[in-house]
C-alpha cells in the first residue's frame, strides 16, 4: 500500500482517540522506501547477471586475472598452468555496474 493510500485512509475515517491531523502528521514523518517505484524480478537480476557475465567473458584475460601472480610448471613438452589469481576487484565493480541500478537508494546510507 502506498502512502497516499495510507493517508487517504486516515482522512477518510471517523476519528478516533487521536486527532486525524496527528495520525496525519505522524504517517508523513515515517521514512519509508518508495514504495511506487520499480520491483526488481528475478528475471531482472538473471538480466543482469547475464550483462555483467558476457562483460567479464570478452574481457582480456588481464583485466581479469592478475598475471604477476601466475605459477607455472613444466611438464615434459607442456608448460602447466599451477596457479593465478582472479582480479576480485575487477569482477566485484563489473558485478555491481550491472547489479546496483536495479536497487533503490539506501536512506541510511
Amino acid at each position: 500500500m502506498k502512502k497516499q493510500d495510507v493517508l487517504n485512509r486516515v482522512l477518510n475515517s471517523e476519528s478516533s482517540i487521536f486527532a486525524k491531523d496527528d495520525v496525519v502528521r505522524l504517517i508523513e514523518m515515517v521514512e519509508m522506501y518508495d514504495l511506487t517505484g520499480k520491483t526488481v524480478t528475478v528475471t531482472d537480476i538473471g538480466a543482469a547477471i547475464e550483462e555483467a557475465m558476457n562483460v567479464l567473458s570478452r574481457s582480456n584475460y588481464p583485466d581479469v586475472v592478475d598475471k604477476s601472480t601466475a605459477e607455472f610448471s613444466l611438464n615434459g613438452n607442456e608448460i602447466e598452468l599451477e596457479h593465478v589469481d582472479v582480479d576480485l576487484d575487477y569482477i566485484r565493480e563489473t558485478l555491481e555496474e550491472h547489479l546496483m541500478p536495479l536497487g533503490e537508494v539506501d536512506p541510511n546510507n
